[in-house]
């Protein structure tokens, strides 16, 4: 029941964002997973309660995305990936998606089946409406109508804080095909004038570079039907390009963030470019044109550690993220047509 995927005749329209190319990257996202195997709490997921989830869907995604091996994503491989990835020696058997499914059984707000839709039940192909992974649950739990109690009909500007509403409108793209208009024309009066966006959702700066704000700004765009060469995609594109340091990497409290420059890689591919190549950099920012570029790529695998993992604070949530952006094939879920220089 639970398990059969809700969302098949979406995922048809889904394939063109969904294309997969051969990672180049491949060993390091396989030691970032491995490296998640070892930290993987007896309750399943990488955090002590469900009712204050943070790294577990973020590490959930990036072993399913890590674990596809075909030229479209495979909600099979997906699944099978993450249900079988169990605690060792743990004799309960609890897996990534036990702990999800107890995250579902408490309190469910817009925030939480936003997320849960986005990096759980889409990519892995279970229901949205009759969310139960491992079956246990009396009622229904439907993420929809939790996420938005009226439907794909609603025109619904913000579902919560900024960063939830940002997660909400990938969530709406991926159960009502766009993102509401309301909720598009609430980002675009949020951007800065430098191009940037911040956590408050307010135009007014907030004294910092919020790559991570900026990046999920685009994205959410993208998914309410923005092209490359939107104006507020471009300037925001302009932003992260101004802000790229000499490695490739963005900076997050004076130092490399494999999280901001995960998220910064989703952004730009989600406008259609190659995040390996100067063109995006080079197009919406021309005056930095012919000057060296260095990938994000390259800098975000450079920054894993020794043990496979990512960061230094909350490593399980970062490797997750860093995965993410190095595979980039669930992630993100819309994109603009590809754009060539």
């Amino acid at each position: 029941m639970a398990r059969v995927p809700r969302l098949v005749a979406l995922f048809g329209a889904l394939v063109f964002v969904s294309i997969i190319t051969t990672s180049p990257v491949a060993a390091d996202t396989a030691a970032g997973v491995a490296y998640l195997r070892t930290t993987q709490q007896a309750n399943g997921g990488w955090d002590a309660n469900p009712a204050s989830e943070f790294a577990t869907t973020e590490a959930l995604l990036a072993i399913a995305e890590q674990a596809q091996t075909g030229a479209a994503w495979s909600t099979a491989q997906a699944f099978g990936a993450v249900d079988t990835f169990d605690y060792l020696n743990n004799p309960a058997n609890a897996d990534p998606l036990t702990f999800a499914d107890d995250v579902a059984d408490g309190a469910v707000p817009a925030s939480v089946a936003g997320k849960l839709i986005v990096l759980v039940a889409a990519p892995l192909g279970l229901s949205t409406t009759d969310f139960d992974p491992k079956n246990d649950s009396a009622a229904a739990v439907n993420l929809e109508t939790a996420l938005d109690a009226t439907g794909c009909a609603a025109n619904t500007a913000s579902f919560g804080l900024f960063g939830e509403t940002l997660l909400a409108m990938l969530a709406k793209f991926l159960v009502c095909g766009t993102a509401p208009p309301a909720a598009v024309a609430a980002v675009r009066s949020a951007q800065q004038a430098d191009g940037a966006w911040n956590f408050t959702g307010t135009s007014t700066p907030q004294g910092f570079d919020d790559i991570d704000t900026t990046s999920a700004a685009i994205m959410a765009l993208v998914a309410g039907g923005a092209g490359a060469t939107d104006p507020d995609v471009v300037e925001g594109l302009a932003f992260l390009a101004s802000k790229q340091g000499a490695t490739g990497a963005w900076d997050a409290f004076g130092a490399p963030s494999p999280e901001s420059t995960s998220r910064a890689i989703l952004a730009i591919t989600a406008a259609g470019y190659d995040p390996n190549s100067s063109c995006w950099r080079d197009t919406v920012a021309p005056a930095l044109a012919g000057t060296a570029y260095a990938s994000p790529v390259t800098a975000l695998a450079n920054l894993q550690n020794a043990n496979g993992s990512w960061g230094t604070f909350g490593p399980d949530f970062a490797t997750g993220q860093a995965v993410q952006g190095l595979e980039r094939q669930w992630l993100p879920v819309a994109r603009a047509p590809v754009q060539t220089c």
